[in-house]
C-alpha cells in the first residue's frame, strides 16, 4: 500500500470516529432537545442511519425486525387495529432498532467507545454544575430539572434532568456510562478516584431516579457477590465502602431528625405503603392494566402497536376512577404483553436468555453488568420502544471493553498463587489496558 492510499484510510478513519462521537454526543444530550416529547434526533436521521448501513453492507440485519412484525401485523388488523396510531408507532419502533442496529456494527468495528464514555462523562459534570449554578433562575431551572412532584403529598423537588425530557429517561441514558466507571474503580487502579466517583455518582443522586439507582446497586451487589474475592480485593475499596455505609447512616439520620418530611423519606414512606402511584404505575399495577387490554381484543397476540392509547382509555379511567392525562403503560415487559400479547412477551424472554448463552455474557465483567441491569429494569419501568433500551441490550451482548474480559483477571488470579506473591496482590491480578 502506497503513502497516500494510507493517508486516505487515516483520515477516512479519523472522520468515522469523529462522526461517531458526534453521533454519540447527540444521542446522549440533544436527542429531545426543542422536540414534541417522544419525538427523537435519531428518529429523524433514521434515512441517514439506513443510508450508513447499506454503506456497510449491513441492511439486510433489518430483516429479523419485519420477520417478527409481519405476521403480528396481519393478525391486528385482522382484529382490526386503527391504521394510523399503528404506522406511527411502528415507524417509531423501527428508527430505535436502526439506531441500535447502528450502533451494534459501530461496535462490531471497533469504535473508541471507551472514548465516549469519557468524554460524556466530562461533559455531563460540567452541564451538572451549570445546573446547579442556574437553580435559582426559574427560566433557566426548567431547562435542567424536572420539576414535577416526585410523588402524591410530597413538596416538589427538582430532578436533574439536563436536556432531556424526564429524569428517569436521563438517569437510564447515563447507567451504561456510570456502571463503566464503576467498575474502573472496582477493577483498577484509578487516578483521582474520589474525583470520577463524584463525576459518576452526584448526577445520579440528583436525578433522584429509584429505578435507575436501585437497579445499579443491584448490578454491582450481583458482582460483588459471584466474584467477591475479585471485586472486594483492593483495601482502598473497602475502606471506602465502610466509610460510605457510615457516611449514609449519619446522613440518614441527621435528615431524618432535620427534616423528617422531606419529599425523598416520603417517597420511600409512600412507596412501602402503597401510596406511590408512579412505583405502582411502574410495577405490578402496569400487568393488571396490560391483562385488562389484552382481554378487549387478544391475550395471545396483543392489540397492537399504538393502540394502547385508544384501547386503554375506557381501561384506564375505569380501573383508576378517573381519566388519567396520557394512556400509556411505563413498564417494559407489560407494555410488551399488551401490544405483542403473550406470544410477544414470551418471544422477548426466550431471545433474552438465548442471546445470554449465545453470546457468553458471563465472560465479560461489563457485558454481564449490563445484562444484570437492564434485565432488572425491565420489570420497573422504561417502555418497548425506547431506544436507550436497545442500545444497553447491544452494549450487554456485544463485546466493547476487552479490559473487563472475565479471562483476563483469572489468569493473573492463578499466577498470583502459583507465585505466592502475596505482596503485590494489585500487580498480579490487574489486566494491563
Amino acid at each position: 500500500m502506497d503513502t497516500s492510499s494510507m493517508r486516505n484510510n487515516a483520515r477516512l478513519a479519523i472522520s468515522s470516529e469523529t462522526t461517531f462521537l458526534l453521533t454519540a454526543l447527540l444521542f446522549f444530550f440533544f436527542n429531545s432537545l426543542f422536540l414534541p416529547q417522544g419525538l427523537l434526533y435519531t428518529d429523524l436521521l433514521a434515512p441517514v442511519f439506513l443510508w450508513w448501513l447499506f454503506k456497510h453492507y449491513k441492511l439486510h440485519l433489518l430483516i429479523y425486525f419485519f420477520i417478527f412484525t409481519t405476521p403480528f401485523i396481519l393478525i391486528h388488523f385482522y382484529y382490526n387495529a386503527e391504521p394510523y396510531y399503528y404506522y406511527r408507532s411502528y415507524i417509531m419502533f423501527f428508527t430505535a432498532v436502526v439506531f441500535a442496529v447502528c450502533f451494534y456494527v459501530s461496535i462490531k468495528e471497533s469504535y473508541p467507545l471507551d472514548t465516549v464514555f469519557r468524554k460524556i462523562l466530562i461533559i455531563n459534570f460540567i452541564l451538572f454544575i451549570i445546573a446547579l449554578g442556574v437553580f435559582r433562575y426559574p427560566e433557566l431551572k426548567k431547562t435542567f430539572w424536572y420539576l414535577k412532584q416526585i410523588s402524591p403529598g410530597a413538596a416538589s423537588f427538582p430532578r436533574l434532568k439536563l436536556f432531556t425530557y424526564e429524569a428517569s429517561y436521563y438517569s437510564l441514558l447515563f447507567a451504561p456510562v456510570a456502571v463503566y466507571f464503576y467498575l474502573k474503580l472496582l477493577l483498577f487502579k484509578t487516578k483521582h478516584a474520589v474525583l470520577l466517583f463524584l463525576m459518576v455518582t452526584l448526577p445520579l443522586l440528583f436525578s433522584m431516579s429509584y429505578g435507575v439507582i436501585a437497579c445499579i446497586g443491584i448490578t454491582l451487589f450481583s458482582l460483588t457477590c459471584l466474584q467477591s474475592k475479585l471485586f472486594l480485593r483492593k483495601k482502598s475499596v473497602q475502606r471506602f465502602l465502610l466509610f460510605g455505609i457510615l457516611i449514609a447512616v449519619i446522613g440518614v439520620v441527621t435528615l431524618l431528625k432535620a427534616d423528617p418530611g422531606n419529599p425523598l423519606f416520603f417517597r420511600i414512606r409512600n412507596i412501602f405503603t402503597g401510596r406511590d402511584t408512579s412505583f405502582r404505575g411502574r410495577t405490578y399495577e402496569s400487568f393488571i392494566l396490560a391483562m385488562k387490554i389484552l382481554k378487549e381484543k387478544s391475550i395471545l397476540f396483543g392489540v397492537g402497536l399504538g393502540q394502547v392509547k385508544i384501547i386503554g382509555v375506557p381501561v384506564f379511567k375505569q380501573y383508576y376512577g378517573y381519566q388519567v392525562p396520557i394512556v400509556r403503560i411505563p413498564n417494559t415487559l407489560s407494555d410488551t404483553m399488551a401490544t405483542y400479547g403473550i406470544v410477544g412477551l414470551v418471544i422477548r424472554i426466550f431471545f433474552t436468555i438465548f442471546f445470554f448463552f449465545k453470546c457468553k455474557v458471563w465472560k465479560n465483567y461489563y457485558q454481564l453488568a449490563m445484562f444484570i441491569f437492564m434485565f432488572t429494569y425491565q420489570f420497573t419501568g422504561s417502555f418497548m420502544t425506547n431506544v436507550v433500551e436497545y442500545v444497553i441490550w447491544v452494549l450487554a451482548f456485544t463485546p466493547s471493553f476487552k479490559e473487563f474480559d472475565r479471562g483476563n483477571f483469572l489468569t493473573r488470579w492463578t499466577d498470583y498463587f502459583r507465585s505466592s506473591k502475596k505482596d503485590s496482590v494489585y500487580s498480579e491480578l490487574n489486566p494491563v489496558e
